[in-house]
């Protein structure tokens, strides 16, 4: 008997894990998809941001090069007035990317209640099945 109860605790350890996933089976229905690149191209809103980050950036970069024409700054202010300016880019930069996250959070949330989706996956990360929603985000989010 003692040599058979690896087996018989392998096979009843197989049932429950067979039971339990067929009782939560997620149907492919019920699985959205989101195409990042799609979004990112396509969205308004994503392109306002860029476009406001591009702006920052211009604005930095002739604060730099009006900085480095000047002559009565010794190397050392220079540099750290580079630092000082890629800093303020960096924290604009995340300021956008949290404030274009939690608007993309929303749309998602928004457009999966509506579709009654159980779960929203991106679409690099499933091979088949589910249903793109990312026009609805791109819609949500203009």
């Amino acid at each position: 008997m003692m040599k058979y109860l690896p087996w018989l605790l392998t096979a009843l350890l197989a049932g429950a894990l067979i039971w339990v996933l067929s009782t939560q089976a997620v149907t492919v229905n019920n699985v959205g998809l989101i195409d990042m690149g799609k979004i990112l191209s396509e969205s308004q809103y994503a392109q306002r941001l860029n476009d406001q980050l591009s702006e920052k950036y211009d604005q930095l970069v002739a604060q730099l090069q009006a900085s480095a024409e000047s002559e009565d700054i010794d190397e050392e202010k220079k540099a750290e007035q580079d630092r000082a300016l890629y800093a303020e880019y960096l924290r604009f930069r995340q300021e956008l990317e949290t404030q274009f996250q939690a608007a993309l959070d929303r749309a998602i949330a928004e457009a999966a209640g509506d579709a009654n989706l159980q779960l929203v996956l991106d679409v690099d990360l499933v091979r088949f099945g589910g249903r793109d929603i990312s026009d609805q985000i791109i819609k949500r989010l203009d």
